[in-house]
């Protein structure tokens, strides 16, 4: 993969935080629950804070804390899903000094959707891209269509976090 954003340190990227986000999905019936309410304040993708433990490895790490959060959401998780490594992004705002640029490594699972669950499921065909931040229509439509897909990239926004930020930049790619 040549040289990756995993491999830059955390401390190395200007006070970046480190973010964790889950896409969850039901491939299988074609559903993804959005909506579902979460510490970080994300209108639509489910986030949480990162475990910064440097003993513990750091996917590991982003596991554990996205167990804990989905839980204390009340989110389920079918008996056969697991968390997989999606991908990592680095975020960074203009001007800077306003705004913390974030590191966010990207796990996909997939939800219990015969369980009531927090949220709203949407159809892949449904999802209110218009609604997010411009990065998401650069990275999710692959995601969602490969299940073993993993991308990294760095998106450069012309304001602070939201969807009313303008992308001015990236360097998405998929593996």
């Amino acid at each position: 993969r040549g040289e990756s954003i995993l491999d830059v340190p955390l401390h190395a990227l200007a006070n970046c935080r480190e973010l964790v986000m889950v896409i969850l999905v039901d491939r299988s019936k074609d559903h993804i629950l959005l909506e579902v309410e979460n510490d970080l304040g994300w209108k639509l993708h489910f986030g949480c804070i990162g475990c910064e433990d440097a003993a513990q490895d750091p996917w590991q790490a982003a596991e554990t804390a996205a167990i804990s959060a989905l839980t204390a959401a009340g989110v389920i998780l079918s008996k056969d899903s697991g968390l997989r490594p999606a991908g990592v992004m680095v975020f960074s705002f203009s001007p800077p000094a306003e705004h913390l640029p974030m590191r966010i490594r990207v796990l996909e699972a997939k939800p219990d959707t015969q369980a009531i669950q927090p949220g709203v499921i949407y159809s892949s065909t449904e999802i209110p891209y218009h609604s997010m931040w411009a990065d998401d229509k650069i990275w999710m439509p692959t995601l969602l269509a490969t299940s073993n897909s993993f991308f990294q990239g760095h998106f450069a926004f012309s304001s602070g976090p939201g969807a009313h930020s303008k992308l001015l930049n990236h360097n998405w790619q998929p593996y």
